[in-house]
């Protein structure tokens, strides 16, 4: 119901009459559910590293000699103090959309009963969903790019036990004890989710059958229904999978990429449960991972890295109307955003800064956390707090994923 000064939780349950308050000095962790942004937040345009181990998503309005301005949908316009800026990374604005759906089974090939327990013809739609009640494969050619982000609704009755081919070539499901003996395919990745464990195995013809790595999924023994993301990039054989916003794995094939075609595969393996698969969208990634960490460089210079491994050093001047001006020493250099991978700022070195007394920390949706006090509540529900980056503001909570306590 409410998270008051002095970090209170007012909550309520439907087997208790009156809302209970929890003592905060009790709580650890508020874990919310996912929340979208609006749909008029503007496109996030940067992603600016703070001294404090915070990161803030927004449009990067521009940065002088004192202060980085930046709009964001959850907090306004924020006026940074530079000293409080480690990093700032240029993103794309927009992303090619490669597929959105599904709409119908048009266009998806379902998998022929070749394969044991497999049902032919198992996946039906039904508003927006492909639904599958008993163990069934389907399968399109999505035209999958190098560098691929992609999300998708599941909701599930009984045990969720669900594989995805990812740059697979081959339309129709595989047995992977039979695999060597089996129709010819070409290399893919094989995701694999259940309420336990999520796993990424390499799958090719005539190689051994080892797993990239599984980790825990204990939040899914309580639950339903979830929203999965995935990234791939294939030049640097690399896949993470992120659960409700979060990242729950990543991986890093330490062979070359395995994966030899651009479509997906969905393989339904429980017999007498049903899987709901909606949602679907398919866009280019443009290489950020919301929870990689980022240490700032100790250096009396600034240092800009260019998207194609390039880097200068020298004094950034600014940031104005999406070009950044860097004097080297001789001359100002003038250079697009577009083509900046990211920046790093002349700094001190700085050790991570803990929670303090009284301060709580949320991750933000689509990835980034922020530190702050409570002081007050509006009356259209968003929370006036203080910050040690950016001083007082009001912040829409819809934006928070979850939000730790001082233990």
């Amino acid at each position: 119901i409410a998270l008051k000064p002095g970090n209170a939780v007012v909550w309520r349950h439907p087997a208790v009459p009156e809302p209970i308050t929890f003592n905060s000095n009790l709580t650890a962790r508020l874990q919310l559910l996912p929340r979208p942004a609006p749909p008029d937040a503007p496109p996030t345009d940067a992603i600016v590293h703070l001294t404090n181990q915070d990161v803030l998503r927004g449009v990067l309005h521009s940065l002088d000699e004192e202060h980085l301005t930046l709009e964001t949908w959850y907090a306004g316009r924020l006026l940074i103090p530079r000293g409080h800026v480690t990093t700032i990374t240029p993103r794309k604005t927009s992303l090619d959309v490669v597929y959105r759906g599904p709409e119908g089974l048009d266009g998806w090939t379902q998998g022929q009963a070749t394969v044991p327990t497999l049902t032919q013809g198992g996946w039906s739609f039904d508003e927006g969903a492909f639904i599958a009640t008993q163990a069934a494969s389907i399968a399109r050619d999505v035209q999958l790019p190098d560098r691929m982000h992609m999300e998708f609704d599941l909701a599930w009755n009984g045990m969720l036990n669900l594989a995805i081919a990812l740059y697979t070539d081959f339309l129709q499901p595989i047995n992977l004890g039979t695999k060597d003996v089996g129709p010819d395919f070409g290399g893919f990745y094989s995701l694999q989710l259940n309420n336990f464990n999520v796993n990424l195995m390499p799958v090719k013809k005539n190689h051994p059958l080892v797993a990239l790595g599984s980790v825990p999924l204990t939040t899914l023994r309580n639950k339903n229904s979830a929203r999965f993301s995935v990234l791939v990039d294939k030049h640097r054989s690399y896949v993470a999978c992120f659960l409700d916003g979060q990242m729950i794995k990543e991986w890093n094939d330490r062979n070359e990429f395995i994966g030899e075609g651009t479509g997906i595969r969905l393989v339904h393996q429980q017999q007498g449960g049903t899987v709901r698969f909606s949602n679907l969208v398919i866009t280019e990634w443009d290489g950020y991972t919301p929870d990689a960490p980022v240490t700032a460089l100790a250096s009396d210079e600034d240092w800009l890295d260019f998207v194609n491994g390039d880097q200068i050093t020298g004094q950034l001047k600014g940031i104005h109307d999406g070009t950044a001006r860097l004097f080297t020493g001789k001359t100002d250099l003038d250079i697009p955003s577009e083509r900046i991978g990211s920046i790093r700022l002349a700094s001190e070195p700085v050790a991570d800064s803990p929670l303090q007394p009284g301060h709580l920390r949320a991750a933000l949706a689509g990835g980034g956390q922020i530190t702050f006090q409570i002081e007050d509540a509006t009356d259209d529900g968003r929370v006036i707090v203080s910050s040690p980056n950016f001083g007082r503001t009001t912040l829409d909570p819809s934006a928070f994923v979850n939000i730790d306590f001082l233990p």
